[in-house]
């Protein structure tokens, strides 16, 4: 799936990552993101992180979602992020 296939996730995408390299600018380098159905295609499931790539997989039926909820699952998912690459440390406290 090409990410123009998805223009409002990556709209959201392109602006929530760019907000949080603010404070982690090695994300803009670290991190990407792709549209699968891997991230959940019923129920809760939205999205995930990947560490074994520093990837953030999201749902292609959050294109349909409101924009509150592709801001709110991009952010959790780039929290998981943060958490792994700049803290490691916190081990099972994530």
């Amino acid at each position: 799936m090409k990410p123009t296939d998805f223009p409002r996730i990556s709209r959201v995408w392109s602006s929530e990552l760019n907000t949080a390299a603010q404070t982690f600018p090695e994300l803009l380098e670290r991190v990407s993101a792709r549209v699968t159905p891997e991230a959940g295609l019923s129920g809760r499931a939205f999205g995930f992180y990947d560490e074994s790539d520093a990837s953030i997989g999201l749902s292609p039926r959050l294109e349909a979602e409101p924009i509150h909820r592709i801001e709110g699952i991009v952010r959790h998912e780039l929290g998981h992020a943060c958490d792994l690459l700049f803290h490691p440390d916190l081990g099972d406290a994530k």
